[in-house]
């Protein structure tokens, strides 16, 4: 029958993967049920939960599991940032998936971001790829004190040198588990306009 659901049990092989949260395109992965038809006739009949997040439908066994799995993306995604200081919005969201295990998949993790960098608990700022497309950045709100000092630094360090390179970003106040922030402060940089990227760096449009 379309939209039906049962319990599944514990059992080893089929059920591994699963996860506590997914999105639509993912219902072999929901951990609890066995969805017989589709998630959203699932839902529909009160058989499993969904909730509509930035866009994207997030499917759960029940409401209090989607509620816990929700908070525990914040709570994770903090220390990540912590960890790495500025962060990627996709490797953020990989990371939260590997991190949490079974709680969330990767694709639901993404608008579950985009939510907290909307409502203010986790903050964000532009940049662009290699190929000039824009991604976010996502980091600590409490950290964007140092951020703008490190911005501003590296911005007076750009109009006086005329080229910017990663070295010469000043340091953190505390140890990162990887460097690439600092390219992600030049990308921000480039997307803000303040220069184009070269051979030798993030050059100055004044020196061009």
């Amino acid at each position: 029958m379309p939209g039906s659901a049962r319990r599944s049990s514990n059992a080893p092989g089929p059920q591994e993967g699963r996860c506590d949260v997914v999105v639509g395109r993912e219902s072999s992965r929901l951990r609890g049920v066995v969805v017989n038809g589709t998630l959203r006739d699932a839902a529909t009949a009160h058989l499993i939960a969904r909730r509509k997040i930035e866009g994207i439908w997030l499917y759960a066994v029940d409401e209090p599991t989607l509620d816990h799995a929700i908070e525990q993306v914040l709570d994770a995604a903090l220390s990540v940032c912590r960890s790495w200081f500025l962060a990627r919005t996709a490797p953020l969201a990989g990371k939260l998936a590997k991190n949490l295990g079974s709680v969330v998949t990767m694709d639901a993790a993404r608008p579950i971001i985009r939510a907290y960098v909307r409502s203010g608990h986790l903050a964000a700022l532009p940049a662009l790829t290699n190929d000039y497309d824009p991604y976010v950045i996502v980091y600590d709100p409490a950290d964007s004190e140092e951020l703008h000092q490190i911005l501003s630094a590296a911005t007076r360090l750009l109009a006086d040198r005329g080229v910017l390179t990663e070295d010469a970003i000043p340091s953190l106040s505390r140890t990162t588990t990887i460097q690439v922030w600092r390219s992600i402060v030049i990308s921000h940089l480039e997307w803000s306009g303040a220069g184009r990227m070269t051979s030798s760096g993030l050059s100055s449009w004044t020196t061009q």
